[in-house]
Protein backbone atom coordinates (compact mmCIF):
# COMPACT_ATOMS: atom_id res chain seq x y z
CA UNK A 1 0.00 0.00 0.00
CA UNK A 2 1.27 3.69 -0.98
CA UNK A 3 2.37 5.71 1.89
CA UNK A 4 -0.12 8.84 2.30
CA UNK A 5 1.55 11.87 3.23
CA UNK A 6 -0.91 13.58 5.90
CA UNK A 7 1.69 16.99 6.61
CA UNK A 8 -0.06 20.24 6.06
CA UNK A 9 0.39 22.46 3.33
CA UNK A 10 2.77 25.23 2.53
CA UNK A 11 1.50 28.85 3.14
CA UNK A 12 1.17 30.42 -0.47
CA UNK A 13 3.72 32.60 -1.48
CA UNK A 14 4.00 35.97 -1.51
CA UNK A 15 5.64 37.71 -4.71
CA UNK A 16 7.40 41.29 -4.06
CA UNK A 17 6.20 43.80 -5.89
CA UNK A 18 6.25 47.80 -5.70
CA UNK A 19 3.44 48.87 -3.35
CA UNK A 20 2.54 51.38 -6.19
CA UNK A 21 1.27 48.43 -8.64
CA UNK A 22 -2.02 47.62 -6.82
CA UNK A 23 -1.88 44.82 -9.57
CA UNK A 24 1.07 43.17 -7.43
CA UNK A 25 -0.14 43.10 -3.87
CA UNK A 26 -2.61 41.50 -4.03
CA UNK A 27 -2.13 38.51 -6.07
CA UNK A 28 -2.65 35.36 -4.22
CA UNK A 29 -0.18 33.05 -6.17
CA UNK A 30 2.69 32.71 -8.58
CA UNK A 31 0.07 32.43 -11.60
CA UNK A 32 -1.98 35.67 -10.14
CA UNK A 33 0.81 37.85 -9.45
CA UNK A 34 2.43 37.04 -13.07
CA UNK A 35 -0.95 38.25 -14.60
CA UNK A 36 -0.84 41.51 -12.87
CA UNK A 37 2.78 42.43 -13.59
CA UNK A 38 1.90 41.74 -17.12
CA UNK A 39 -0.80 43.98 -17.02
CA UNK A 40 1.04 46.77 -14.94
CA UNK A 41 4.07 46.37 -17.48
CA UNK A 42 1.63 46.74 -20.41
CA UNK A 43 0.41 50.25 -19.41
CA UNK A 44 3.36 51.09 -19.07
CA UNK A 45 4.72 50.28 -22.91
CA UNK A 46 1.56 52.22 -23.42
CA UNK A 47 2.04 55.44 -22.03
CA UNK A 48 5.23 55.51 -23.04
CA UNK A 49 4.55 54.76 -26.66
CA UNK A 50 2.04 57.64 -26.27
CA UNK A 51 4.50 59.90 -25.14
CA UNK A 52 6.95 59.22 -27.86
CA UNK A 53 4.37 60.18 -30.20
CA UNK A 54 2.77 57.25 -31.89
CA UNK A 55 -0.94 58.37 -31.08
CA UNK A 56 -3.11 58.17 -33.83
CA UNK A 57 -3.96 61.80 -35.40
CA UNK A 58 -6.57 62.99 -38.17
CA UNK A 59 -4.83 62.87 -41.93
CA UNK A 60 -2.79 65.91 -42.91
CA UNK A 61 -4.54 67.91 -45.50
CA UNK A 62 -2.76 70.51 -48.06
CA UNK A 63 -4.92 73.69 -49.35
CA UNK A 64 -4.71 73.94 -52.97
CA UNK A 65 -2.50 76.35 -54.81
CA UNK A 66 -3.91 80.00 -54.64
CA UNK A 67 -4.00 80.77 -57.93
CA UNK A 68 -2.84 84.68 -58.70
CA UNK A 69 -3.94 86.83 -61.77
CA UNK A 70 -0.94 87.10 -64.22
CA UNK A 71 0.46 91.15 -64.84
CA UNK A 72 1.48 92.13 -67.94
CA UNK A 73 4.88 94.55 -67.50
CA UNK A 74 5.81 96.88 -70.59
CA UNK A 75 9.30 96.72 -72.12
CA UNK A 76 11.51 99.43 -70.77
CA UNK A 77 11.29 101.22 -74.21
CA UNK A 78 8.09 100.60 -74.80
CA UNK A 79 5.93 100.70 -72.11
CA UNK A 80 2.27 99.61 -71.82
CA UNK A 81 0.37 102.45 -73.46
CA UNK A 82 2.67 103.47 -75.85
CA UNK A 83 2.25 105.04 -79.62
CA UNK A 84 4.29 102.79 -81.57
CA UNK A 85 5.34 103.96 -85.29
CA UNK A 86 5.66 101.98 -87.70
CA UNK A 87 6.21 102.73 -91.43
CA UNK A 88 5.21 99.57 -93.43
CA UNK A 89 7.07 100.60 -96.80
CA UNK A 90 9.96 100.28 -95.00
CA UNK A 91 12.66 97.80 -95.36
CA UNK A 92 13.08 94.79 -93.02
CA UNK A 93 10.70 92.59 -91.41
CA UNK A 94 7.12 92.01 -92.42
CA UNK A 95 6.26 91.49 -88.95
CA UNK A 96 6.13 94.53 -85.40
CA UNK A 97 7.31 92.84 -82.55
CA UNK A 98 6.20 94.60 -79.06
CA UNK A 99 8.35 92.82 -75.82
CA UNK A 100 6.96 92.52 -72.59
CA UNK A 101 6.79 90.74 -69.66
CA UNK A 102 4.54 88.20 -68.25
CA UNK A 103 4.68 87.86 -64.23
CA UNK A 104 2.61 85.34 -62.64
CA UNK A 105 3.35 83.95 -58.99
CA UNK A 106 1.95 80.34 -60.54
CA UNK A 107 5.56 79.93 -61.86
CA UNK A 108 4.21 76.38 -62.76
CA UNK A 109 0.97 77.44 -64.55
CA UNK A 110 0.70 77.87 -68.29
CA UNK A 111 -0.65 80.96 -69.56
CA UNK A 112 -2.33 81.66 -72.94
CA UNK A 113 -2.78 84.75 -74.81
CA UNK A 114 -5.10 86.67 -77.33
CA UNK A 115 -4.03 89.94 -79.54
CA UNK A 116 -7.17 91.97 -81.40
CA UNK A 117 -6.19 94.93 -83.64
CA UNK A 118 -8.96 97.22 -84.10
CA UNK A 119 -9.01 99.79 -87.12
CA UNK A 120 -11.06 102.36 -88.83
CA UNK A 121 -12.55 99.86 -90.77
CA UNK A 122 -12.74 96.69 -89.08
CA UNK A 123 -10.92 94.05 -86.85
CA UNK A 124 -7.62 91.53 -86.78
CA UNK A 125 -8.06 88.94 -84.93
CA UNK A 126 -5.13 86.74 -83.36
CA UNK A 127 -6.54 84.58 -81.23
CA UNK A 128 -7.58 81.32 -82.11
CA UNK A 129 -5.84 78.77 -81.62
CA UNK A 130 -4.39 81.21 -78.77
CA UNK A 131 -0.46 80.81 -78.35
CA UNK A 132 0.80 79.12 -75.11
CA UNK A 133 3.12 81.43 -72.58
CA UNK A 134 4.71 78.06 -71.02
CA UNK A 135 6.39 78.45 -67.76
CA UNK A 136 9.67 79.59 -67.59
CA UNK A 137 10.99 78.33 -63.62
CA UNK A 138 10.48 82.16 -62.99
CA UNK A 139 7.92 84.28 -61.65
CA UNK A 140 8.72 86.96 -64.82
CA UNK A 141 8.23 85.31 -68.31
CA UNK A 142 10.42 87.90 -70.11
CA UNK A 143 11.08 86.18 -73.04
CA UNK A 144 7.92 87.03 -74.77
CA UNK A 145 6.66 89.15 -77.90
CA UNK A 146 3.47 90.38 -79.13
CA UNK A 147 3.53 89.74 -83.25
CA UNK A 148 1.54 92.38 -85.28
CA UNK A 149 1.56 91.67 -89.35
CA UNK A 150 2.61 94.87 -90.79
CA UNK A 151 0.08 94.18 -93.88
CA UNK A 152 -2.52 94.37 -91.25
CA UNK A 153 -2.32 97.98 -91.07
CA UNK A 154 -4.29 100.47 -92.59
CA UNK A 155 -1.67 103.69 -94.70
CA UNK A 156 -1.23 106.65 -92.63
CA UNK A 157 -4.58 105.43 -89.85
CA UNK A 158 -4.39 104.88 -85.93
CA UNK A 159 -4.88 101.56 -84.86
CA UNK A 160 -5.67 99.75 -80.85
CA UNK A 161 -3.75 96.66 -79.87
CA UNK A 162 -4.89 94.93 -77.47
CA UNK A 163 -3.10 92.02 -75.31
CA UNK A 164 -4.50 89.98 -72.88
CA UNK A 165 -3.43 87.12 -70.72
CA UNK A 166 -5.10 84.30 -68.79
CA UNK A 167 -4.76 80.72 -67.76
CA UNK A 168 -8.84 80.01 -68.47
CA UNK A 169 -9.83 81.66 -71.23
CA UNK A 170 -12.88 80.34 -72.63
CA UNK A 171 -15.09 80.13 -76.55
CA UNK A 172 -11.98 80.74 -78.44
CA UNK A 173 -14.22 82.16 -81.35
CA UNK A 174 -12.35 81.85 -84.63
CA UNK A 175 -12.99 85.37 -86.83
CA UNK A 176 -12.68 83.54 -90.06
CA UNK A 177 -15.64 82.14 -91.75
CA UNK A 178 -16.18 79.19 -94.25
CA UNK A 179 -18.54 81.03 -96.33
CA UNK A 180 -16.64 84.04 -95.96
CA UNK A 181 -16.35 87.61 -94.43
CA UNK A 182 -18.55 87.79 -91.27
CA UNK A 183 -20.97 89.77 -90.82
CA UNK A 184 -21.67 92.60 -88.02
CA UNK A 185 -23.24 90.52 -85.60
CA UNK A 186 -21.03 87.66 -86.11
CA UNK A 187 -17.88 89.99 -85.55
CA UNK A 188 -19.48 92.04 -82.29
CA UNK A 189 -19.85 88.46 -81.14
CA UNK A 190 -16.75 87.34 -81.45
CA UNK A 191 -15.34 90.92 -79.79
CA UNK A 192 -17.76 90.15 -77.12
CA UNK A 193 -15.87 86.87 -76.37
CA UNK A 194 -12.12 88.23 -76.86
CA UNK A 195 -11.21 88.78 -73.28
CA UNK A 196 -13.71 86.43 -71.64
CA UNK A 197 -12.40 84.07 -69.13
CA UNK A 198 -13.65 81.60 -66.48
CA UNK A 199 -12.59 83.22 -63.51
CA UNK A 200 -13.08 87.01 -64.66
CA UNK A 201 -10.21 88.34 -61.82
CA UNK A 202 -7.53 85.72 -63.53
CA UNK A 203 -6.68 88.03 -66.62
CA UNK A 204 -4.14 90.50 -67.53
CA UNK A 205 -4.74 93.47 -70.43
CA UNK A 206 -2.47 95.65 -71.96
CA UNK A 207 -3.16 98.04 -74.68
CA UNK A 208 -0.84 99.69 -77.18
CA UNK A 209 -1.41 102.23 -80.19
CA UNK A 210 -0.13 102.05 -83.32
CA UNK A 211 0.66 104.91 -85.95
CA UNK A 212 1.34 104.00 -89.66
CA UNK A 213 3.46 106.55 -91.00
CA UNK A 214 4.36 105.77 -94.41
CA UNK A 215 3.69 108.16 -96.89
CA UNK A 216 4.40 111.64 -95.02
CA UNK A 217 1.99 111.06 -91.91
CA UNK A 218 3.84 112.88 -89.78
CA UNK A 219 5.18 115.62 -92.33
CA UNK A 220 3.16 118.43 -91.07
CA UNK A 221 1.33 119.26 -88.25
CA UNK A 222 -2.34 118.80 -89.97
CA UNK A 223 -1.47 115.30 -90.94
CA UNK A 224 -0.12 114.60 -87.50
CA UNK A 225 -3.00 116.02 -85.77
CA UNK A 226 -5.50 113.93 -88.45
CA UNK A 227 -3.44 110.62 -87.32
CA UNK A 228 -4.22 111.52 -83.82
CA UNK A 229 -7.47 112.34 -84.36
CA UNK A 230 -8.10 108.83 -85.92
CA UNK A 231 -7.30 107.29 -82.41
CA UNK A 232 -10.16 108.34 -80.87
CA UNK A 233 -12.56 107.70 -83.79
CA UNK A 234 -11.29 104.06 -83.29
CA UNK A 235 -12.55 104.07 -79.63
CA UNK A 236 -16.15 105.91 -80.26
CA UNK A 237 -17.04 103.58 -83.58
CA UNK A 238 -15.21 100.60 -81.61
CA UNK A 239 -15.89 100.38 -77.96
CA UNK A 240 -13.98 97.48 -76.41
CA UNK A 241 -14.97 95.98 -72.89
CA UNK A 242 -10.90 95.56 -72.42
CA UNK A 243 -9.48 98.22 -70.30
CA UNK A 244 -5.78 98.11 -69.92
Amino acid sequence: MSRQDHSPLPEPRKIPCDPARAACTAASGPRLASWGCLGAYASLVCALLSVSGCLVTDPVTFKDEVNVPPVIIGDRKIPVGSIIKVDVTAAGPNELRIPVTIRDENVGQELFERTLVTKSNGYVFYTCPEPSIPPSGSVNRSDFQIVINKTDLNPGECHRVDFVVSSRFTHCENAVSDGGPLDNEQVATVVGLFDQASDFTDIARARYWIWEVSGGALSNPQAAQALAESCKVIDATHPSSTVP
